[in-house]
């Protein structure tokens, strides 16, 4: 057993459940060139919606640094994620996306000016994509 003074009980009880909330959006993947990322799942707060389900915009919100490795879930605030608007994503410095299922369409220029390596589909996705497209 590890001797504690107990003022360090505190202490240490605080900084877990500091990296406990860190922890709870964002999750750590290794990166090819053996670096750590963290990947984040989109909120409601971070993206404008169509009344169709589609993000026309993505503006992170969080503390620190805008993410590079993004999740957008099956729906957000109740709605479902049905499509990405032209440029809704552009001049980000995103490095990989995984979308949900939902999508069904992905409009032009929607990923422009990115860092991408990876774009995760779902197996069962059916996508239209935008002419132009830029990845």
């Amino acid at each position: 057993m590890i001797p504690f003074k107990k003022t360090s009980l505190p202490r240490l009880f605080f900084v877990l459940l500091a990296l406990l909330a860190l922890g709870l959006a964002q999750r750590p993947v290794f990166g090819q060139r053996g670096g750590v990322y963290t990947v984040y799942t989109l909120e409601a707060a971070d993206v404008q919606l169509s009344g169709a389900g589609e993000i026309t915009s993505y503006n992170y919100l969080g503390g620190g640094p805008a993410p590079r490795h993004i999740v957008i879930p099956d729906e957000l605030g109740g709605q479902a994620i049905t499509g990405i608007g032209p440029n809704a994503f552009a001049d980000n410095r995103l490095i990989s996306v995984d979308l949900p299922e939902g999508i069904t369409s992905i409009g032009e220029s929607a990923f422009a000016n990115n860092r991408l390596t990876s774009l995760d589909l779902s197996e069962g996705n059916h996508l239209h994509w935008g002419w132009g497209l830029s990845v």
